[in-house]
């Protein structure tokens, strides 16, 4: 249940919808919005990338590529490092597939994870 390929449903169902506004395009400014507006266009593409990611075991370089930013921290002096923190900025591609991954493990951490030990928001 968890290895079988990807599927559109998968994508568009349990995922693309149910992201928050994307505040912080990744270096290729696509945005989440870009995505769910074109994806009627990209979906096979996608879809075939990731599909063919499992197979071969790895993603593409550009895929799963992060781009380190530093932002300000409240409160501090923004001319010295000690004021600012780092974030890695991930691509909306990347975001999506993890996404589904972890839409798959959901129904099994229960099994997995003893009720004591998950964090409850």
């Amino acid at each position: 249940m968890l290895e079988h390929d990807l599927s559109l449903e998968e994508i568009i169902k349990n995922v693309l919808h149910s992201f928050e506004k994307n505040k912080t395009p990744w270096e290729d400014w696509f945005t989440k919005e870009f995505y769910e507006t074109f994806f009627y266009l990209l979906q096979h593409d996608l879809l075939n990338s990731y599909n063919d990611a499992f197979q071969k075991g790895s993603l593409s370089v550009s895929q799963r590529r992060g781009v380190i930013s530093l932002i300000p921290k409240a409160d501090s002096e923004l001319s010295k490092l000690s004021g600012r923190r780092p974030i890695t900025l991930l691509n909306v591609v990347y975001k999506i597939l993890t996404k589904i991954i972890a839409k798959r493990i959901e129904p099994f951490l229960p099994k997995l994870i003893h009720a004591d030990r998950i964090c409850q928001r």
